[in-house]
């Protein structure tokens, strides 16, 4: 919360009001509602883009459950960091979009299984054991190690001499460490 909060047992009694003092403070200005209009415009607009690319375009395609079960949690957490940042709840902001990286990834990471070991009956069995709960939640190791051998991700680092998932994962790692209130980074990094 803000450091303007005050007494916290009083935030919390009167949470909605507390809220809705922050909102508006927050939205006083006009630069300021720009950059949140240009967040929620960037948020809508990875919906589009990541939707759009997987249209069917076959009349006997089916649904894409992995996106449909994954990458729409991405998007809620996405608003919700958004809504919680105007509210003056920043670490929680921080926690919502480090959930939104976290099940993008993982959404990314069963797509791309999808695509390289399809099953003619069903979903890989790495989405469908996740779905059921027989599997743990892929962690980063294993999806940037998988991620990263997928060809179009392979030549992308090497012609642009990135690491683009492990860059991706230094951003979650930063999210991490302000969710956890960790004010520094093992490498001196300030999280704040």
């Amino acid at each position: 919360m803000t450091p303007a909060a005050g007494n916290q047992s009083d935030v919390i009694r009167n949470l909605i009001e507390h809220c809705n003092a922050v909102q508006r403070q927050t939205l006083l200005t006009e630069a300021r509602r720009d950059d949140l209009a240009k967040l929620t415009q960037a948020a809508a607009d990875l919906h589009d883009f990541v939707y759009g690319l997987c249209q069917p375009t076959l009349p006997d395609a089916r649904d894409d459950e992995i996106l449909n079960w994954t990458f729409g949690d991405a998007l809620v957490d996405l608003g919700s960091a958004i809504f919680l940042l105007v509210s003056g709840y920043h670490k929680a902001s921080a926690s919502s979009l480090r959930s939104a990286l976290d099940v993008g990834m993982c959404a990314l990471y069963f797509q791309i299984r999808e695509e390289r070991e399809p099953v003619a009956s069903d979903w890989n069995k790495f989405f469908v054991e996740w779905d059921e709960g027989i599997r743990a939640t892929p962690n980063w190791g294993e999806m940037r190690t998988y991620i990263n051998q997928f060809p179009s991700v392979a030549s992308t680092n090497q012609t642009c001499d990135v690491d683009s998932i492990g860059q991706v994962y230094d951003h979650f790692r930063l999210l991490s460490a302000f969710t956890h209130t960790r004010a520094w980074l093992p490498a001196e990094q300030a999280v704040t």
